[in-house]
């Protein structure tokens, strides 16, 4: 005879865990990520989704520079996803579904227009990557809540190609900011404070992480992923916790 646990580990867990007292990368990458000031100016929501999880800081810097007041959707839930599932219509994966959640609650707290930028291209992080696409789902998010959400609510959708540089940026960024009233020096101003930002929170998020691996006496789990999959913490059911809970 073999004789094994049950074939359900579900009660076997349900003895206390010791404390572990493990520090919450994830969770510190999203405080330092996504941390935004108290600001006054024209309400434009942002949904916490898709691009944002990797260019958030450039885009959020951008609008406050030009007087905006950046509204942020809240992280994901069960919930926003159930909103998102109920009116997206097209057999799409689950983080453009969690978009189109995050849009209706935005619309659900009384925004009235939102900015979700076309982003085509992201920067070469190595000389072997002539053109980083972005998922075709994300270039084209903007254009899919346009769909659906276009009666109810104003969509603001810039297209970037960051592999390019500021000649791949600026004319849509300029295009948008002038419906505005905002002059030439005001976006260019903008722009440049925004590359400054997204720069330093990466530096500073990358020193974290190379601290971190440098004091790894032992082994470390390491989450490979899209970054809309592996911070969105409401996505992945909190795959971090569970791992640190195994000690």
């Amino acid at each position: 005879s073999i004789y094994y646990g049950g074939r359900c580990e579900r009660y076997e867990g349900k003895e206390k865990k010791k404390d572990h007292n493990l520090p919450d990368f994830f969770k510190l990458r999203n405080d330092i990520f996504f941390k935004t000031d108290t600001v006054e100016g024209v309400e434009i929501g942002i949904p916490r989704s898709l691009i944002f999880y990797e260019l958030f800081p450039f885009f959020y810097k951008f609008l406050i520079e030009l007087g905006f007041k950046p509204i942020l959707s809240e992280p994901t839930t069960r919930k926003i996803i159930e909103l998102g599932t109920e009116i997206s219509v097209a057999d799409t994966c689950l983080p453009v579904k969690a978009c189109l959640g995050h849009i209706r609650s935005l619309l659900n707290k009384g925004v009235k227009q939102i900015f979700i930028p076309s982003v085509i291209t992201m920067p070469p992080q190595s000389e072997e990557f002539t053109r980083c696409f972005v998922c075709p789902y994300v270039q084209t998010i903007p254009y899919l809540a346009n769909a659906i959400f276009g009666k109810e609510i104003k969509i603001f959708s810039p297209y970037l190609y960051f592999d390019r540089g500021k000649q791949g940026i600026e004319k849509s960024l300029f295009d948008f900011a002038k419906q505005f009233g905002k002059t030439e020096k005001q976006i260019k101003n903008a722009i440049v404070k925004a590359e400054q930002h997204q720069t330093e929170i990466q530096n500073k998020i990358e020193e974290i992480g190379k601290d971190v691996l440098n004091k790894i006496d032992d082994f470390a789990f390491i989450v490979c992923s899209r970054p809309y999959n592996g911070y969105d913490l409401g996505m992945n059911l909190d795959l971090p916790k569970k791992i640190r809970d195994l000690g």
